[in-house]
């Protein structure tokens, strides 16, 4: 994608305070008392703030023709740099690329507790200022290293997430989901008056098919395993656990178990759950709040192929399927040592890419071979536009109504990838009824109101 952008425009990389071998790090996301008064929590996003800020044009760059893009964490960072300051400081950037990730996961003392255990470690205890103030003279190297144990304690399978963004009440006011809501997002600054009008940004945004397999533990195979990691995720009890986990019957996951994978339906129920709530329903929800207030389009795309199942494949890791990153090797139209480089996946590969440039040079992702449709035309009264993109049922828009989408999709097992199930239909009506029988509407809807 950067040989076909450097052309057209300029490429800025902005360092975040994040260390790429352990994720989201206490160098940028550490959070105690003595850094909220000092307004220093969160300060990762602070220096993208900063960065943004920076005067461009040094760079040869438009000020006013900026496209953020960031994807998993980078992705994250960026749907927060939309709520920052609940809108209060204007927009420094005019389109946005968030991919596969958004500001859905926040444990308000995870990452305080996170900074008091590294702290313990290092022999650095005590009150707020002091522990600080002992931090601050730790080699970098003990720093990390502390901070990537703290990582594996808190997330055995992954060994990252002990440190993510806080609701600070300055950066980030409140949880991003009910910014949104309230309209508290970033807006444009009028160069009249300098009051602030309806946001004139752009955003794309995005999840994979199955976009949850890679942060689910292969252990959560059955239901008391599934109900129990569901309750964690979603902080729900009783009857509500009960109506979230109803919404997703396991009979529609038996389609997805392989022959070459041990995974049982159950796991690829709580992956989809884990999608639906932490990627696929923020991004409607962002992408439908600000479109609401904006003078610009907004976009949605799914991923329905990866070029990463040899991979994965060979590492007895089939049943991520089209998992995280998937969008990776699309999006950069790359090479991948022992992944798929054949023929048509280059060429999803040069579409894909060369969506993001032309909505990084004109705010349009269309090309000559995909024409991407707006997420929302009317707001209230229609359901999301979805851009599918790849998957035997080809590249195209589905449009899901207010109930969810097509009745016809119902009694159809729910894997999107078993063409036999509409050898009757056309390559468009099979991906319409894939897509709606994913009831993203109605899951999305109850999964919204749990933090209203």
């Amino acid at each position: 994608m950067f040989r076909q952008i450097i052309a057209l425009a300029v490429c800025v990389s902005v360092s975040i305070r994040m260390i790429v071998v352990a994720d989201l790090e206490v160098f940028g996301f550490a959070a105690s008392d003595v850094l909220r008064d000092a307004k220093s929590e969160n300060i990762a996003l602070r220096d993208q703030r900063l960065a943004l800020e920076y005067n461009i044009a040094a760079f040869g760059g438009d000020p006013n023709e900026i496209t953020v893009f960031g994807q998993s964490a980078g992705a994250t960072c960026t749907s927060l740099q939309i709520v920052a300051f609940g809108g209060q400081q204007g927009a420094v950037f005019q389109k946005a690329i968030i991919d596969s990730a958004q500001a859905a996961d926040f444990s308000p003392d995870l990452p305080t507790n996170s900074t008091a255990s590294v702290a313990l470690a290092l022999n650095c205890s005590g009150d707020s200022g002091a522990e600080l103030a002992c931090l601050r003279t730790v080699p970098l190297e003990n720093l990390l290293a502390a901070s990537i144990a703290q990582g594996k304690i808190v997330n055995p399978l992954l060994g990252t997430g002990a440190f993510r963004p806080i609701i600070d009440g300055d950066f980030v006011p409140n949880i991003p989901s009910k910014l949104i809501q309230e309209g508290s997002f970033v807006k444009t600054l009028s160069p009249k008056t300098q009051a602030h009008v309806p946001a004139a940004i752009s955003v794309i945004m995005s999840w994979m098919e199955d976009d949850g397999s890679e942060f689910v533990s292969p252990s959560v195979n059955s239901s008391a395993a599934v109900t129990a990691y569901v309750s964690s995720i979603t902080n729900t009890t009783g009857s509500t656990l009960d109506q979230l986990l109803g919404l997703y019957p396991v009979e529609e996951f038996e389609a997805q178990v392989t022959e070459d994978n041990t995974q049982t339906a159950q796991f690829y129920r709580v992956t989809r759950i884990y999608r639906d709530v932490r990627l696929a329903c923020p991004a409607l929800n962002l992408t439908h709040g600000v479109s609401l207030q904006s003078t610009k389009p907004t976009y949605l795309f799914t991923l329905n192929s990866t070029r990463l199942q040899p991979v994965w494949n060979a590492e007895n890791r089939s049943y991520f399927q089209i998992g995280h990153s998937s969008d990776v090797p699309y999006i950069f139209n790359e090479v991948i040592l022992g992944g798929d480089n054949s023929k048509p996946a280059f060429q999803l590969s040069a579409e894909v890419s060369s969506s993001f440039s032309e909505f990084a040079t004109s705010g349009n992702p269309s090309t000559s071979k995909f024409n991407w449709p707006i997420a929302w035309r009317k707001q209230d009264a229609d359901g999301p536009t979805i851009f599918v993109i790849g998957g035997p049922y080809g590249s195209g828009a589905v449009t899901l109504g207010p109930s969810g989408g097509a009745a016809a999709g119902q009694g159809l097992p729910i894997d999107t990838r078993s063409i036999k199930i509409f050898e009757n239909s056309t390559l468009a009506s099979q991906r319409s009824l894939a897509l709606a029988r994913e009831k993203l509407v109605q899951r999305c809807a109850f999964i919204d109101s749990l933090s209203s």
